[in-house]
C-alpha cells in the first residue's frame, strides 16, 4: 500500500505489474486520520502533531493560540484573546501605503492610521484625521497640531516653544520724529503699516519681540529707542545712539511676560530717547526685521 503525502493516508498502488488489490480494511483506516485533520487540528502545546505536514493549522486548548506548520516550523496566527508571542512585521512599497489603520463599530472613518514612513494620524471617528506624530528629522518627533500634557513634562536640553512670525527685510517709506514718546513707524514701502498679528498659544510663556533696523538718519540726535506696541503698552526693544548724519544700525530683542493667551496686533514703535535733534529721515533702502516668537 502507499500513503498520502500530507494525511499519511493508506491507497492502493496503482502500477498494473506491482500495484497492490484493493483492500477495504486498510481504507477503513483512514477515517479517524481524516476525521482528526479536517479543518484546524486540535491539540495541547505539548501534544502538537509528531509529524505535521506543510500547511497544518493547529488550536492549542491550552494557551488559545493558532499555529501554521510553515517548512520546518510552527509560525503563529494571531487570534482574539491569545498571547501573540512573535513580531508582527509590515513590508509596503511606497512611504505614504497604511501599514495599520482602525476604527470602532459604527465609527464611519478611521480613528487610528499609520503609514509605511512610521506617521501616526488619529481622529474621532466621524471626520478624517486632524491630529498627527512623526519624525520630521533625526532625533526629532513633530506634530502639526496642539500638543496638552495634564500631568508633567521633563525635558533634558534647552526647551523652547516656537511660534514664531514677523516682518523681516521690509522697506520702509521716508519718516522722521522728534519726538520723546512714541509714535508708529513709518509705513511700508509697499503699503500697510509695520506691524504684524501674533497668535499666543498659551498664558505660561513669554514673548520674545526681536527689532533690527538699518536706515539713514541725516540729524543730529544722540538716541533713538525701538520699541513694539501690544494694545495699549508700549515695550521697548532697543536703541543705537549717534552724533551726526549716519547709516543707523539698531539691533536687540526683549522678553514680554504676562501675556494671555490669544491674538494680538504687534506694532513697530520708535522715538528719541537722547539729544535734542529729529530723528533721520528713513529712505527707501531702510531695513526692518521685526518679530515675535513664544518660548518658555
Amino acid at each position: 500500500m502507499d500513503n498520502t503525502p500530507r494525511l499519511g493516508l493508506n491507497k492502493p498502488n496503482p502500477d498494473p505489474v506491482t500495484g497492490d488489490f484493493v483492500d477495504v480494511t486498510k481504507l477503513n483506516e483512514n477515517f479517524d486520520k481524516i476525521d482528526s485533520a479536517i479543518n484546524t487540528t486540535v491539540c495541547t502545546a505539548a501534544t502538537r502533531p509528531a509529524t505535521p505536514f506543510n500547511g497544518q493549522v493547529i488550536l492549542e486548548t491550552d494557551t488559545g493560540r493558532m499555529y501554521v506548520r510553515l517548512a520546518s516550523a510552527w509560525v503563529q496566527l494571531m487570534v482574539s484573546g491569545a498571547t501573540f508571542l512573535s513580531t508582527i512585521e509590515s513590508q509596503r512599497t511606497a512611504s505614504t501605503d497604511l501599514v495599520l489603520r482602525h476604527k470602532l463599530s459604527g465609527d464611519s472613518q478611521y480613528r487610528l492610521q499609520i503609514n509605511g514612513a512610521g506617521r501616526i494620524d488619529f481622529g474621532d471617528g466621524s471626520t478624517a484625521a486632524d491630529t498627527n506624530l512623526y519624525r520630521s528629522a533625526a532625533n526629532e518627533l513633530k506634530t502639526d497640531d496642539a500638543f496638552v500634557v495634564t500631568q508633567g513634562l521633563t525635558v533634558q536640553g534647552n526647551p523652547t516653544i516656537t511660534n514664531k512670525t514677523g516682518l523681516n527685510g521690509t522697506l520702509l517709506a521716508t519718516g522722521t520724529t522728534g519726538s520723546t514718546s512714541y509714535a508708529n513707524l513709518p509705513a511700508k514701502a509697499a503699503g500697510g503699516a509695520a506691524s504684524f498679528s501674533f497668535t499666543k498659544k498659551r498664558s505660561d510663556t513669554r514673548l520674545r519681540v526681536a527689532m533690527k533696523l538699518i536706515a539713514y538718519s541725516d540729524a543730529t540726535s544722540t538716541g533713538m529707542q525701538l520699541g513694539c506696541q501690544i494694545g495699549a503698552t508700549d515695550y521697548d526693544v532697543t536703541r543705537c545712539y549717534y552724533t551726526s548724519a549716519i547709516y543707523l544700525n539698531a539691533n536687540g530683542w526683549t522678553y514680554i511676560s504676562g501675556l494671555a493667551a490669544g491674538t494680538y496686533t504687534l506694532q513697530g514703535r520708535w522715538k528719541r530717547f537722547a539729544g535734542s535733534g529729529n530723528l533721520g529721515t528713513f529712505n527707501t533702502i531702510s531695513e526692518l526685521d521685526f518679530e515675535a516668537e513664544e518660548m518658555n
